[in-house]
């Protein structure tokens, strides 16, 4: 389902909706690893964040300031990060994602700005790009791109 493939975005799209489907979608994604709905919901992210509006509202969901690192933000990095699968990939469209909030300028200073680790999201991606999974390839290289040329 696309939920922004109305023209007429902001009927379909109001911020309380938004925000009340990113939320569940992220709760969906972070559940127990072998929920069957997590596919969908990292997808839904992903598509939300499509248009400007969407990833501004993802942004405001997963953060309380932009200065501080999103928990829910860092949750998915994680399991995009460490789990591998051989076949069905759940967190491969976490990479659509990255780079559909690296199209805001927000969303490119959430990436190259250091964490605790003093490790930015950024550098922690680049092993992505040699993953077989072109899905994660192209969506990584996308976001490092954005980040790039800003």
């Amino acid at each position: 389902v696309n939920v922004t493939a109305d023209d007429d975005e902001e009927e379909v799209f109001d911020d309380e909706y938004a925000g009340a489907l990113i939320s569940r979608a992220a709760e969906i994604a972070l559940a127990a690893e072998d929920d069957d709905r997590i596919p969908a919901a990292v997808s839904l992210l992903a598509n939300i964040t499509r248009t400007e509006r969407g990833a501004v509202k993802f942004l405001d969901t997963v953060s309380q300031k932009e200065e501080t690192s999103s928990t829910i933000m860092t949750l998915l990095l994680t399991r995009f990060l460490t789990l591998h699968y051989k076949k069905s990939d759940p967190y491969q469209y976490v990479a659509s994602l990255l780079l559909n909030i690296t199209q805001l300028e927000r969303g490119r200073r959430l990436l190259v700005r250091r964490q605790e680790q003093q490790t930015s999201i950024l550098e922690s991606i680049l092993s992505q790009l040699r993953s077989p999974n072109s899905i994660r390839r192209r969506g990584v290289a996308g976001a490092i791109k954005n980040c790039c040329f800003d």
